[in-house]
């Protein structure tokens, strides 16, 4: 446990050059009714995005990072529960570990640097299939949940009925027993907090366990909620259609043919993106060491 190691060191990620980066940017951030709770939403606002003010800068120094993070309301409550389990938690400065520079970037530059992205897929992964199924779900937020949940399913999966209900069947109940055993687990910590006789070091390990159990039921609840009102299978039957459209025309999304679209199809989301690379010129923000 890193947190345990070097608590001293710990301090919130909202004091990070690349949250205040991001905020100014635009970033809409996120919170309990966000598509996957505690994953940052990482787009942006239209306004932000797309504006035409190609001269405005963009400046993060260590008072513009104080000032996101007073912005942020010190949500990161991750850190506050390190804090209190760790009284040696030094105050943080910022100045002393970013120094007094100012680093800046025009939003015309942002552009630039943004349309020097480059995405390289393995010789397996066609870069068609790719471009299409990227280009059909990544902005339909329904899908983000959905997705989230199924990341380890093969594609193949969601077309056989078999195994579409076992499937279904199986992550519904690992997740019911998620929420049971976190419930359990928070019920637990909670009586060992009031205990009087209860030790500090079982009280830090305590409050520990609580916490990320918490976060565990929130997200799991929120992935439970795909079982209401159809919402899992019509989302299912959407994709469904686009992979046995992959299956009947291969080679229009650059397979060599249907062995080749089986083989990729065979796979779940999580090993596909092990094929994919995305690369991008950038900066970063400091260097050196202790702001010096």
């Amino acid at each position: 446990n890193h947190s345990a190691i070097e608590a001293p060191f710990i301090v919130p990620y909202t004091t990070r050059p690349s949250y205040a980066f991001l905020r100014r940017l635009g970033r809409i951030d996120y919170g309990k009714d966000s598509e996957l709770p505690h994953i940052p939403d990482i787009g942006l606002s239209a306004e932000e995005a797309l504006g035409d003010n190609t001269n405005r800068m963009i400046s993060i120094s260590a008072d513009t990072i104080a000032e996101v993070h007073q912005e942020a309301g010190l949500r990161d409550n991750y850190f506050e529960s390190v804090a209190a389990n760790h009284p040696e938690v030094r105050e943080f400065d910022l100045k002393k570990m970013y120094g007094e520079e100012v680093f800046e970037i025009s939003m015309d530059e942002i552009k630039q640097l943004i349309k020097s992205t480059k995405v390289t897929t393995s010789s397996l992964f066609p870069r068609k299939f790719y471009t299409e199924l990227v280009g059909r779900y990544s902005g339909k937020e329904e899908f983000q949940l959905f997705f989230n949940v199924f990341r380890t399913t093969p594609l193949l999966s969601f077309v056989d009925e078999d195994c579409w209900r076992k499937c279904i069947d199986s992550q519904k109940k690992i997740i019911e027993n998620q929420i049971e055993l976190s419930k359990s687990k928070i019920e637990k910590s909670g009586a060992t907090l009031n205990n009087p006789d209860t030790s500090n070091d079982e009280k830090k390990n305590a409050r520990r366990v609580k916490y990320l159990n918490e976060i565990i039921l929130e997200i799991n609840e929120k992935n439970l909620t795909l079982w209401k009102d159809s919402q899992i299978e019509n989302l299912r039957n959407e994709f469904k259609g686009f992979v046995e459209q992959v299956e009947r025309k291969p080679k229009k999304y650059g397979f060599k043919n249907q062995r080749h679209a089986k083989l990729i199809l065979g796979k779940a989301l999580t090993e596909l993106s092990t094929e994919v690379c995305v690369s991008q010129k950038g900066y970063f923000f400091t260097s050196g060491r202790d702001g010096k």
